[in-house]
């Protein structure tokens, strides 16, 4: 059960095609601590609902890079 939930959103270059969302959302929904990913194709955010004991958020920015694009974090607030 998550009890402290974060909202963090990220910027995301280099999508291509309407497949790479569902990528970025397969890869990162393999992440202990994360429950919702979402993103938006009209202007490139993704939204991460997570715990907020996930720890380092440059863990996702890493693995989102990893997969071949560029994500710039935007924000994170509390939802608790």
């Amino acid at each position: 059960m998550f009890v402290n939930l974060k909202h963090t959103v990220f910027n995301i270059s280099n999508i291509k095609c309407e497949f790479c969302p569902k990528l970025l959302k397969k890869m990162l929904m393999d992440f202990p601590g994360i429950l919702k990913v979402s993103f938006s194709y009209s202007n490139n955010i993704l939204t991460v609902i997570h715990d907020s004991d996930i720890g380092d958020i440059k863990l996702l920015i890493q693995t989102i890079r990893e997969i071949g694009f560029t994500a710039i974090y935007n924000l994170s607030f509390s939802l608790t």
